[in-house]
């Protein structure tokens, strides 16, 4: 990966990340998170060894591999996979940062105050570092719940940092104090605050909130909203959106083992399947055939 790009042996320090510009790179990144990130610290770090500053380009291309990997969220032994693989190659994945490599990040972490990259680097450090020090997943818990819940920024990468901290918070159980309440705290609160207006915004909030283990009232109130929702979509002939809802409310009320709202909700569905159909079989472009699987 590295001897590519710059020297194998090269050694940075703290002071090289302190005079790398890597705040102007994360100005210079575009509004697709992670992916700009990685963009904006490669063209820095490029443009660092042209000009034969080999200790700040590796600096920046360092910070670019770590902001380059796909977050999955629901694997703990492998969160964090290659954006890229062609030809036998790949990009970066965490065991590629060597013990040296650790060490620097170690170094700069306390100096990191934009979340997105702290997130990443503590991240990092608590699943490769040995021997595991729990410091790190607390930096990356407190920092992935600096996401903002609003839709655009879980558009980007706001849903998966949530179910990673989510996940971490539940792995480490009492070691991470109240965090998980904090967490549950936060993104019932933006639920309970979501309109109809923003569309899947609640139902996306709801999934994060399935993987929180909340208490039955709230659960009750997070079903019967969903179940709102989705009359709403339906009123308003989205199809598509009012099933997903419903969707969504019938596996809330399940949690709570709810039948009767369960089975309403699912009557509700089959007459959603029927409009649709009725639609599909009229209107400038009718079709009996797609009207035909609908039924």
């Amino acid at each position: 990966m590295s001897t590519e790009r710059y020297p194998n042996d090269l050694i940075i320090t703290v002071d090289d990340f302190r005079s790398s510009n890597w705040r102007e790179a994360i100005e210079n990144a575009g509004e697709h998170g992670y992916s700009s990130y990685w963009d904006s610290f490669s063209k820095a770090a490029r443009h660092a060894m042209e000009d034969g500053n080999s200790a700040k380009g590796k600096v920046l291309w360092l910070l670019a591999d770590a902001c380059s990997m796909m977050l999955n969220p629901e694997s703990f032994n492998e969160p964090f996979q290659p954006f890229m693989v062609i030809h036998g190659k790949r990009s970066a994945v965490p065991a590629d940062f060597t013990n040296t490599d650790l060490f620097f990040f170690e170094g700069i972490l306390p100096e990191i105050e934009d979340y997105h990259l702290k997130a990443r680097i503590a991240d990092i450090l608590w699943l490769v570092g040995k021997p595991r020090k729990v410091q790190y997943a607390l930096s990356a818990i407190d920092s992935y719940i600096q996401f903002p819940l609003d839709v655009e920024n879980l558009l980007k990468d706001g849903k998966e940092a949530w179910r990673r901290a989510t996940r971490l918070a539940l792995m480490l159980k009492h070691g991470t104090g109240n965090r998980l309440q904090n967490i549950q705290d936060s993104i019932f609160s933006e639920f309970q605050a979501a309109d109809f207006s923003g569309q899947s915004h609640a139902l996306w909030l709801a999934d994060l909130l399935e993987i929180a283990y909340l208490e039955e009232g709230r659960s009750n109130d997070v079903a019967a909203k969903l179940s709102i929702f989705a009359q709403n979509a339906k009123d308003a002939r989205d199809w598509h959106c009012s099933m997903e809802y419903f969707e969504g409310a019938i596996r809330w009320y399940k949690r709570i083992n709810k039948e009767t709202e369960v089975h309403y909700l699912y009557v509700n569905m089959a007459e959603i399947w029927v409009s649709e159909a009725e639609q599909r079989a009229s209107g400038d472009n009718p079709s009996n055939m797609v009207a035909g699987n609908f039924f």
